[in-house]
């Protein structure tokens, strides 16, 4: 059951990047079981003929089409849309959109941490320094 919102200036938003397999699940709960708007980003690294394994269900605020080296035209874009608070990896293909998306350059806040978590351990976590 989504939350209830008293009107659409509580509403919050967030970003999912290719919002396929885990991130299209991610999308679905996000917006019914927290009752936040959800912001699709395509990166282009995402083939078109793959974007239609998204989760049924799910209704976008906005969705935006990221070209690579565009990064500022699609924050810009994103903003048209709504300031989201955070930026979530949605699969594989959009890593590395997402990791742009999330630095201070495109948000008015940088969201906690959102580049560690969708980054390899190998690189979270350099050598010796890794969870134990």
């Amino acid at each position: 059951m989504p939350i209830k919102r008293k009107d659409t200036s509580e509403t919050e938003y967030i970003v999912v990047v290719d919002p396929m397999s885990t991130g299209a699940t991610l999308a679905y709960h996000a917006q019914h079981h927290h009752g936040l708007r959800i912001i699709c980003v395509w990166s282009d690294a995402c083939p078109a003929e793959l974007r239609g394994h998204s989760k049924h269900g799910v209704e976008y605020a906005g969705v935006v089409i990221h070209e690579t080296g565009q990064i500022k035209a699609t924050c810009a874009a994103i903003r048209k849309i709504a300031e989201p608070r955070d930026v979530f990896c949605g699969s594989e293909p959009g890593v590395e959109c997402a990791d742009e998306l999330s630095k201070p350059a495109c948000q008015k806040t940088a969201p906690a941490s959102a580049t560690t978590a969708a980054r390899p351990a190998a690189l979270a976590f350099p050598r010796g320094s890794g969870p134990a």
